[in-house]
Protein backbone atom coordinates (compact mmCIF):
# COMPACT_ATOMS: atom_id res chain seq x y z
CA UNK A 1 0.00 0.00 0.00
CA UNK A 2 3.11 2.79 0.51
CA UNK A 3 3.53 2.75 -2.93
CA UNK A 4 -0.04 4.37 -3.84
CA UNK A 5 0.18 6.24 -0.54
CA UNK A 6 3.21 7.99 -2.41
CA UNK A 7 1.91 8.32 -5.51
CA UNK A 8 -1.12 10.42 -4.38
CA UNK A 9 1.30 12.27 -3.09
CA UNK A 10 3.41 12.84 -6.10
CA UNK A 11 0.38 12.97 -8.41
CA UNK A 12 -1.02 15.95 -6.18
CA UNK A 13 2.42 18.00 -5.92
CA UNK A 14 2.22 17.23 -2.17
CA UNK A 15 5.89 15.75 -2.00
CA UNK A 16 8.43 14.60 -4.20
CA UNK A 17 11.19 11.46 -4.57
CA UNK A 18 13.91 13.99 -2.18
CA UNK A 19 11.45 15.30 0.22
CA UNK A 20 12.90 14.86 3.25
CA UNK A 21 11.83 13.06 6.78
CA UNK A 22 13.02 12.47 9.95
CA UNK A 23 12.56 8.96 10.72
CA UNK A 24 12.20 9.42 14.53
CA UNK A 25 9.49 8.01 16.98
CA UNK A 26 6.90 10.61 16.49
CA UNK A 27 3.18 10.84 18.33
CA UNK A 28 0.53 11.14 15.52
CA UNK A 29 -2.11 11.17 17.89
CA UNK A 30 -2.03 13.30 21.06
CA UNK A 31 -1.44 13.31 25.17
CA UNK A 32 -4.63 10.65 26.11
CA UNK A 33 -4.13 8.83 22.90
CA UNK A 34 -0.83 8.09 21.50
CA UNK A 35 0.01 6.77 18.50
CA UNK A 36 3.45 6.10 17.82
CA UNK A 37 4.16 3.38 14.85
CA UNK A 38 7.67 1.72 14.73
CA UNK A 39 9.59 0.53 11.98
CA UNK A 40 10.34 -3.42 10.96
CA UNK A 41 13.70 -2.86 12.61
CA UNK A 42 13.14 -1.32 15.52
CA UNK A 43 15.26 1.44 14.41
CA UNK A 44 15.28 5.33 13.91
CA UNK A 45 16.85 5.78 10.51
CA UNK A 46 16.52 10.17 11.01
CA UNK A 47 16.49 12.19 8.34
CA UNK A 48 15.57 10.09 4.90
CA UNK A 49 14.65 10.99 1.27
CA UNK A 50 11.34 9.51 0.30
CA UNK A 51 12.50 7.30 -2.37
CA UNK A 52 14.89 5.61 0.20
CA UNK A 53 12.13 5.55 3.03
CA UNK A 54 9.65 3.72 0.12
CA UNK A 55 12.57 1.63 -0.94
CA UNK A 56 13.04 0.43 2.62
CA UNK A 57 9.59 0.42 3.63
CA UNK A 58 10.11 2.57 6.35
CA UNK A 59 6.95 2.75 8.24
CA UNK A 60 7.22 6.43 10.20
CA UNK A 61 8.04 8.27 7.14
CA UNK A 62 5.19 6.73 5.07
CA UNK A 63 3.00 8.14 8.10
CA UNK A 64 4.37 11.22 7.06
CA UNK A 65 3.76 11.21 3.75
CA UNK A 66 -0.01 10.16 4.66
CA UNK A 67 -0.20 12.97 6.29
CA UNK A 68 1.03 15.41 3.74
CA UNK A 69 -1.36 14.57 0.93
CA UNK A 70 -4.34 13.11 3.33
CA UNK A 71 -5.98 9.89 3.87
CA UNK A 72 -9.10 11.29 1.72
CA UNK A 73 -7.04 12.09 -1.73
CA UNK A 74 -5.32 8.78 -1.36
CA UNK A 75 -8.63 7.06 -0.99
CA UNK A 76 -9.40 8.69 -4.29
CA UNK A 77 -6.50 8.18 -5.98
CA UNK A 78 -7.10 4.03 -4.72
CA UNK A 79 -10.37 4.32 -6.54
CA UNK A 80 -9.00 5.51 -9.71
CA UNK A 81 -7.03 2.20 -9.79
CA UNK A 82 -9.92 0.23 -9.60
CA UNK A 83 -8.72 -1.25 -5.84
CA UNK A 84 -11.44 0.17 -3.80
CA UNK A 85 -14.00 2.31 -3.13
CA UNK A 86 -13.36 5.91 -1.49
CA UNK A 87 -15.82 5.27 0.68
CA UNK A 88 -15.37 2.01 1.64
CA UNK A 89 -11.64 3.12 2.33
CA UNK A 90 -12.74 6.25 4.17
CA UNK A 91 -15.31 4.57 6.37
CA UNK A 92 -12.54 1.99 7.89
CA UNK A 93 -11.57 5.43 9.39
CA UNK A 94 -8.01 4.83 8.15
CA UNK A 95 -6.36 8.65 9.19
CA UNK A 96 -2.46 8.69 8.91
CA UNK A 97 -2.29 4.65 8.91
CA UNK A 98 -3.39 3.83 5.11
CA UNK A 99 -0.06 3.18 4.24
CA UNK A 100 0.63 0.83 6.59
CA UNK A 101 -1.83 -1.74 5.85
CA UNK A 102 -5.04 -1.37 8.04
CA UNK A 103 -7.79 -1.33 5.47
CA UNK A 104 -7.96 -5.03 4.24
CA UNK A 105 -7.77 -5.06 0.43
CA UNK A 106 -8.43 -7.57 -2.33
CA UNK A 107 -5.69 -9.23 -3.94
CA UNK A 108 -6.71 -8.95 -7.36
CA UNK A 109 -7.57 -5.49 -7.63
CA UNK A 110 -4.51 -4.34 -5.44
CA UNK A 111 -2.73 -6.41 -8.20
CA UNK A 112 -4.42 -4.57 -10.47
CA UNK A 113 -3.60 -1.44 -9.12
CA UNK A 114 -0.12 -2.04 -10.00
CA UNK A 115 -0.30 -2.77 -13.25
CA UNK A 116 -0.35 1.15 -13.93
CA UNK A 117 3.47 1.03 -12.97
CA UNK A 118 3.63 -1.53 -15.62
CA UNK A 119 1.64 -0.03 -18.57
CA UNK A 120 2.88 3.56 -17.97
CA UNK A 121 -0.28 4.84 -16.07
CA UNK A 122 -2.54 2.94 -18.01
CA UNK A 123 -5.11 0.45 -16.11
CA UNK A 124 -6.58 -2.90 -17.73
CA UNK A 125 -9.11 -3.81 -15.39
CA UNK A 126 -8.81 -7.46 -14.18
CA UNK A 127 -10.86 -10.05 -15.74
CA UNK A 128 -11.18 -13.91 -15.80
CA UNK A 129 -13.20 -14.26 -19.65
CA UNK A 130 -11.79 -14.44 -22.36
CA UNK A 131 -13.86 -15.72 -24.84
CA UNK A 132 -17.80 -16.72 -24.66
CA UNK A 133 -19.35 -18.93 -27.44
CA UNK A 134 -22.28 -20.50 -27.99
CA UNK A 135 -22.58 -24.56 -29.04
CA UNK A 136 -22.83 -23.33 -32.67
CA UNK A 137 -19.24 -21.57 -32.11
CA UNK A 138 -20.50 -18.63 -32.22
CA UNK A 139 -18.99 -15.54 -30.17
CA UNK A 140 -20.95 -13.88 -28.04
CA UNK A 141 -18.37 -11.90 -25.38
CA UNK A 142 -14.88 -11.33 -26.42
CA UNK A 143 -12.77 -9.44 -23.56
CA UNK A 144 -11.40 -7.67 -26.88
CA UNK A 145 -14.68 -6.54 -27.84
CA UNK A 146 -16.67 -6.56 -24.82
CA UNK A 147 -14.66 -6.63 -22.16
CA UNK A 148 -13.97 -3.32 -19.24
CA UNK A 149 -12.61 -0.41 -20.65
CA UNK A 150 -8.80 0.94 -20.26
CA UNK A 151 -8.27 3.73 -18.07
CA UNK A 152 -5.87 6.41 -17.45
CA UNK A 153 -5.40 6.84 -13.50
CA UNK A 154 -1.87 8.10 -14.30
CA UNK A 155 -0.05 10.07 -16.81
CA UNK A 156 3.05 8.79 -17.94
CA UNK A 157 5.33 11.18 -16.13
CA UNK A 158 3.26 10.19 -12.80
CA UNK A 159 3.74 6.75 -13.03
CA UNK A 160 7.67 6.75 -13.90
CA UNK A 161 8.16 8.68 -10.93
CA UNK A 162 6.93 5.80 -8.49
CA UNK A 163 8.60 3.03 -11.51
CA UNK A 164 12.10 4.76 -10.72
CA UNK A 165 11.59 4.55 -7.27
CA UNK A 166 10.47 0.85 -6.47
CA UNK A 167 12.52 -0.49 -9.28
CA UNK A 168 15.63 0.07 -7.61
CA UNK A 169 14.02 -2.72 -5.50
CA UNK A 170 15.07 -5.12 -7.43
CA UNK A 171 18.18 -3.58 -8.44
CA UNK A 172 21.21 -4.98 -5.58
CA UNK A 173 23.05 -1.86 -6.68
CA UNK A 174 20.58 0.28 -5.42
CA UNK A 175 18.92 -1.88 -2.80
CA UNK A 176 21.00 -3.95 -0.88
CA UNK A 177 18.53 -5.53 1.16
CA UNK A 178 16.26 -6.77 -1.29
CA UNK A 179 17.80 -6.12 -4.76
CA UNK A 180 19.95 -9.51 -5.13
CA UNK A 181 16.70 -11.08 -3.48
CA UNK A 182 14.35 -9.35 -5.77
CA UNK A 183 16.68 -9.23 -9.07
CA UNK A 184 14.75 -10.77 -12.38
CA UNK A 185 17.18 -11.40 -15.15
CA UNK A 186 16.24 -12.36 -19.70
CA UNK A 187 17.62 -15.16 -20.92
CA UNK A 188 20.71 -13.46 -21.89
CA UNK A 189 21.41 -12.80 -17.68
CA UNK A 190 20.72 -8.81 -18.39
CA UNK A 191 18.85 -7.30 -15.80
CA UNK A 192 14.74 -6.74 -15.85
CA UNK A 193 14.05 -3.26 -15.02
CA UNK A 194 11.09 -5.20 -12.67
CA UNK A 195 9.42 -3.11 -9.87
CA UNK A 196 8.64 -4.83 -6.84
CA UNK A 197 7.28 -3.94 -3.05
CA UNK A 198 6.21 -6.43 -0.17
CA UNK A 199 4.58 -5.53 2.94
CA UNK A 200 3.59 -6.82 6.17
CA UNK A 201 0.89 -6.26 8.95
CA UNK A 202 0.60 -6.36 12.36
CA UNK A 203 1.61 -9.71 14.46
CA UNK A 204 2.49 -11.24 10.89
CA UNK A 205 -1.83 -11.82 9.84
CA UNK A 206 -0.21 -10.38 6.21
CA UNK A 207 2.28 -11.46 3.90
CA UNK A 208 2.11 -10.05 0.57
CA UNK A 209 4.82 -9.11 -2.50
CA UNK A 210 3.65 -7.18 -5.26
CA UNK A 211 5.61 -6.48 -8.70
CA UNK A 212 6.00 -6.07 -12.66
CA UNK A 213 7.87 -5.82 -15.69
CA UNK A 214 7.53 -2.91 -17.73
CA UNK A 215 5.04 -3.55 -20.24
CA UNK A 216 4.08 -6.63 -19.33
CA UNK A 217 2.75 -9.09 -17.10
CA UNK A 218 1.81 -7.88 -12.90
CA UNK A 219 1.69 -10.34 -10.25
CA UNK A 220 0.49 -9.94 -6.53
CA UNK A 221 1.27 -12.61 -3.68
CA UNK A 222 -0.35 -12.95 -0.07
CA UNK A 223 0.62 -15.38 2.35
CA UNK A 224 -1.63 -15.57 5.39
CA UNK A 225 -3.99 -17.76 7.87
CA UNK A 226 -8.29 -18.31 6.06
CA UNK A 227 -9.31 -17.99 9.70
CA UNK A 228 -7.33 -14.58 10.15
CA UNK A 229 -5.06 -15.60 12.56
CA UNK A 230 -1.59 -14.12 12.87
CA UNK A 231 1.15 -16.42 11.59
CA UNK A 232 3.29 -15.01 14.47
CA UNK A 233 3.33 -12.50 17.09
CA UNK A 234 7.30 -13.07 17.62
CA UNK A 235 9.50 -10.63 15.50
CA UNK A 236 12.02 -13.39 15.44
CA UNK A 237 9.81 -16.31 14.34
CA UNK A 238 7.33 -14.29 11.98
CA UNK A 239 7.46 -14.79 7.99
CA UNK A 240 8.33 -11.51 6.60
CA UNK A 241 7.30 -10.36 3.04
CA UNK A 242 10.63 -10.88 2.04
CA UNK A 243 10.42 -14.42 3.29
CA UNK A 244 7.73 -16.55 1.43
CA UNK A 245 6.23 -13.78 -0.92
CA UNK A 246 9.24 -12.59 -2.35
CA UNK A 247 10.74 -15.94 -3.64
CA UNK A 248 7.55 -16.86 -4.56
CA UNK A 249 7.21 -14.08 -6.76
CA UNK A 250 10.81 -14.08 -8.51
CA UNK A 251 10.21 -17.53 -9.16
CA UNK A 252 7.12 -17.45 -10.43
CA UNK A 253 8.23 -14.47 -12.81
CA UNK A 254 11.24 -15.84 -13.14
CA UNK A 255 9.47 -19.19 -15.32
CA UNK A 256 6.59 -17.00 -16.51
CA UNK A 257 8.64 -14.34 -18.43
CA UNK A 258 11.63 -16.58 -19.31
CA UNK A 259 9.90 -19.96 -20.22
CA UNK A 260 7.93 -20.37 -23.62
CA UNK A 261 4.58 -21.02 -22.81
CA UNK A 262 0.95 -20.15 -24.63
CA UNK A 263 0.01 -16.69 -23.32
CA UNK A 264 3.89 -15.07 -24.54
CA UNK A 265 4.24 -16.69 -27.93
CA UNK A 266 6.47 -19.35 -26.64
CA UNK A 267 9.33 -17.21 -26.55
CA UNK A 268 10.38 -15.09 -24.28
CA UNK A 269 9.26 -12.08 -22.92
CA UNK A 270 11.12 -8.85 -24.75
CA UNK A 271 13.09 -6.96 -22.20
CA UNK A 272 11.95 -3.45 -22.76
CA UNK A 273 12.37 -0.80 -20.02
CA UNK A 274 10.38 1.89 -19.18
CA UNK A 275 12.06 4.85 -20.67
CA UNK A 276 11.53 8.40 -18.81
CA UNK A 277 8.75 9.96 -20.84
CA UNK A 278 7.60 14.09 -21.41
CA UNK A 279 7.29 15.57 -18.01
CA UNK A 280 9.98 14.47 -16.09
CA UNK A 281 13.19 16.28 -15.60
CA UNK A 282 16.28 15.12 -14.12
CA UNK A 283 17.71 17.52 -11.58
CA UNK A 284 20.68 17.47 -8.39
CA UNK A 285 19.52 17.72 -5.27
CA UNK A 286 21.66 17.10 -1.24
CA UNK A 287 21.89 13.69 -0.99
CA UNK A 288 20.96 14.31 2.73
CA UNK A 289 18.28 17.43 2.68
CA UNK A 290 16.91 16.46 -0.75
CA UNK A 291 16.68 20.28 -1.96
CA UNK A 292 18.89 22.20 -4.80
CA UNK A 293 22.67 22.03 -4.26
CA UNK A 294 24.69 24.99 -2.62
CA UNK A 295 27.89 24.69 -1.97
CA UNK A 296 27.49 23.86 1.66
CA UNK A 297 25.38 20.47 1.39
CA UNK A 298 28.12 17.92 0.37
CA UNK A 299 26.83 15.45 -1.66
CA UNK A 300 24.54 15.39 -4.44
CA UNK A 301 22.71 12.95 -6.55
CA UNK A 302 20.27 13.33 -9.54
CA UNK A 303 16.66 12.19 -9.19
CA UNK A 304 13.38 12.44 -11.44
CA UNK A 305 10.52 15.18 -10.57
CA UNK A 306 7.41 16.03 -12.35
CA UNK A 307 8.13 19.18 -13.95
CA UNK A 308 7.70 22.21 -12.12
CA UNK A 309 8.36 20.39 -8.25
CA UNK A 310 12.51 20.72 -8.64
CA UNK A 311 12.76 21.65 -5.01
CA UNK A 312 14.34 25.32 -3.76
CA UNK A 313 18.01 25.23 -3.16
CA UNK A 314 19.25 23.75 0.15
CA UNK A 315 19.38 26.71 3.29
CA UNK A 316 19.70 23.84 6.11
CA UNK A 317 23.51 23.74 6.09
CA UNK A 318 24.61 26.36 8.39
CA UNK A 319 26.80 27.00 11.28
CA UNK A 320 25.63 27.02 14.69
CA UNK A 321 27.04 27.94 17.95
CA UNK A 322 28.48 23.64 18.59
CA UNK A 323 29.58 23.61 14.72
CA UNK A 324 30.95 26.26 13.78
CA UNK A 325 32.09 25.07 10.09
CA UNK A 326 28.36 24.15 9.18
CA UNK A 327 26.35 21.41 9.94
CA UNK A 328 22.72 20.21 8.91
CA UNK A 329 19.78 21.73 10.28
CA UNK A 330 17.31 19.24 10.49
CA UNK A 331 14.86 20.95 12.61
CA UNK A 332 14.88 23.76 10.88
CA UNK A 333 13.79 21.55 7.70
CA UNK A 334 10.60 20.24 9.40
CA UNK A 335 9.89 23.60 10.93
CA UNK A 336 10.09 25.76 7.44
CA UNK A 337 7.88 22.67 5.74
CA UNK A 338 5.15 23.37 7.93
CA UNK A 339 4.79 20.62 9.83
CA UNK A 340 3.55 19.67 13.13
CA UNK A 341 5.06 20.66 16.39
CA UNK A 342 5.38 16.84 17.60
CA UNK A 343 7.01 16.37 14.45
CA UNK A 344 9.84 19.34 15.77
CA UNK A 345 9.90 17.46 18.47
CA UNK A 346 11.16 14.42 17.43
CA UNK A 347 13.54 16.02 15.13
CA UNK A 348 15.13 17.84 18.21
CA UNK A 349 14.96 14.74 19.86
CA UNK A 350 16.75 12.44 17.26
CA UNK A 351 19.29 15.29 16.56
CA UNK A 352 20.39 15.28 20.44
CA UNK A 353 20.98 11.65 20.80
CA UNK A 354 22.80 11.45 17.98
CA UNK A 355 25.06 14.58 19.23
CA UNK A 356 25.12 13.26 22.58
CA UNK A 357 24.87 10.06 23.32
CA UNK A 358 24.44 8.72 26.45
CA UNK A 359 24.55 11.80 27.92
CA UNK A 360 21.29 13.43 25.54
CA UNK A 361 18.38 14.58 27.83
CA UNK A 362 16.34 12.77 25.30
CA UNK A 363 15.28 9.11 25.75
CA UNK A 364 13.86 7.01 23.42
CA UNK A 365 12.91 2.90 22.98
CA UNK A 366 14.07 2.73 19.98
CA UNK A 367 18.24 2.93 18.87
CA UNK A 368 19.79 4.69 16.17
CA UNK A 369 21.08 3.60 12.95
CA UNK A 370 21.48 4.40 9.22
CA UNK A 371 19.49 2.52 6.35
CA UNK A 372 21.30 0.29 4.25
CA UNK A 373 23.90 1.10 2.56
CA UNK A 374 24.08 4.37 3.79
CA UNK A 375 27.62 5.80 5.83
CA UNK A 376 25.92 8.35 8.34
CA UNK A 377 23.18 11.25 7.92
CA UNK A 378 24.44 13.83 6.91
CA UNK A 379 26.42 14.38 9.73
CA UNK A 380 27.19 16.86 11.26
CA UNK A 381 24.22 17.28 12.58
CA UNK A 382 23.13 20.84 14.59
CA UNK A 383 22.50 21.25 17.68
CA UNK A 384 23.24 21.23 21.05
CA UNK A 385 26.84 19.54 21.92
CA UNK A 386 27.26 18.95 25.84
CA UNK A 387 30.57 20.41 26.93
CA UNK A 388 32.86 18.09 28.12
CA UNK A 389 35.74 19.01 30.64
CA UNK A 390 38.79 17.64 30.14
CA UNK A 391 40.94 16.08 32.77
CA UNK A 392 44.13 17.85 33.89
CA UNK A 393 47.63 15.93 33.65
CA UNK A 394 47.90 13.76 36.51
CA UNK A 395 51.54 15.31 38.33
CA UNK A 396 54.70 13.01 37.69
CA UNK A 397 54.10 10.13 41.06
CA UNK A 398 50.55 10.58 41.12
CA UNK A 399 50.22 6.35 40.98
CA UNK A 400 52.32 5.79 43.58
CA UNK A 401 51.98 8.59 46.10
CA UNK A 402 48.20 10.00 46.12
CA UNK A 403 48.77 12.53 48.74
CA UNK A 404 50.91 14.44 46.06
CA UNK A 405 47.96 14.41 43.60
CA UNK A 406 45.93 17.44 42.91
CA UNK A 407 41.99 17.13 43.13
CA UNK A 408 40.53 16.08 39.57
CA UNK A 409 38.12 18.10 37.78
CA UNK A 410 34.73 17.92 38.63
CA UNK A 411 31.80 17.71 36.91
CA UNK A 412 29.40 19.46 39.45
CA UNK A 413 29.29 22.65 36.76
CA UNK A 414 27.42 20.94 34.11
CA UNK A 415 24.17 18.75 35.03
CA UNK A 416 25.04 15.93 33.06
CA UNK A 417 27.52 12.90 34.09
CA UNK A 418 31.19 13.06 32.55
CA UNK A 419 31.61 11.37 29.17
CA UNK A 420 33.99 10.38 26.47
CA UNK A 421 34.62 12.97 24.02
CA UNK A 422 33.37 11.28 20.60
CA UNK A 423 36.17 11.78 18.23
CA UNK A 424 35.63 13.93 15.00
CA UNK A 425 34.35 11.84 12.03
CA UNK A 426 32.16 10.02 14.33
CA UNK A 427 28.63 8.93 15.18
CA UNK A 428 26.88 7.77 17.76
CA UNK A 429 24.92 4.49 17.48
CA UNK A 430 22.48 2.11 19.41
CA UNK A 431 24.46 1.93 22.29
CA UNK A 432 25.66 5.44 22.59
CA UNK A 433 29.13 4.03 21.57
CA UNK A 434 31.26 6.38 19.46
CA UNK A 435 31.14 4.53 15.74
CA UNK A 436 33.78 5.54 12.94
CA UNK A 437 31.14 6.70 10.41
CA UNK A 438 32.82 4.37 7.14
CA UNK A 439 31.76 1.74 9.75
CA UNK A 440 27.97 2.20 9.31
CA UNK A 441 27.64 -0.17 7.03
CA UNK A 442 29.37 -3.06 8.62
CA UNK A 443 27.51 -2.36 11.45
CA UNK A 444 24.14 -3.14 9.45
CA UNK A 445 25.78 -6.14 7.48
CA UNK A 446 25.62 -8.21 10.72
CA UNK A 447 22.20 -8.59 10.46
CA UNK A 448 22.51 -8.96 7.00
CA UNK A 449 24.53 -11.78 7.60
CA UNK A 450 22.37 -13.35 10.17
CA UNK A 451 19.56 -12.84 8.18
CA UNK A 452 21.14 -14.65 5.37
CA UNK A 453 21.41 -17.86 6.79
CA UNK A 454 18.50 -19.06 5.52
CA UNK A 455 17.95 -18.17 2.58
CA UNK A 456 21.55 -19.79 2.20
CA UNK A 457 20.23 -22.75 3.11
CA UNK A 458 17.17 -22.57 1.14
CA UNK A 459 19.22 -22.60 -2.03
CA UNK A 460 21.32 -24.95 -0.97
CA UNK A 461 18.07 -27.12 -0.69
CA UNK A 462 16.98 -26.11 -3.81
CA UNK A 463 19.78 -27.04 -5.46
CA UNK A 464 19.52 -30.88 -4.50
Amino acid sequence: MKPLVYTSAFKARAATVSTMFVDALTNFGNDQFRYEPTNADIKEAGPVLAMDALRYSRNIPSVQMQWEVGPEVTAQFVESLGIASAAYIMSRDPGVTLGLGTVELNLTRMTQGYSAFAQQGTVHPATAIIEIRDRDGQILYSRQANGPAATTPLTPAEAYITHWIIEGNTNPATNIFWGPRARLNDPSGHRRQAGFKTGTTDDFKDVSAYGYIPGSLTVGVWMGNANQQPMSNKITGGLFSADGPLYLWHDFMDRAINDPWDWNGHQAVPNVPFNRPPGVQMAAVCRFSGMSPTDACGPTITVPFLEGTVPPPDNVHHADEWHPDGCFDIVQYVQQEGRPQRWVEAATSWADRLNNGEDSTYTSKYGIRALPGRAGFGEPICGELLATPTPSPSPPGCRGNQQSCEPEPSCLPFPFPCATPTPPGTTMLDSGTPTDAAALIPVFAVPLILGATPYVARLARRRH
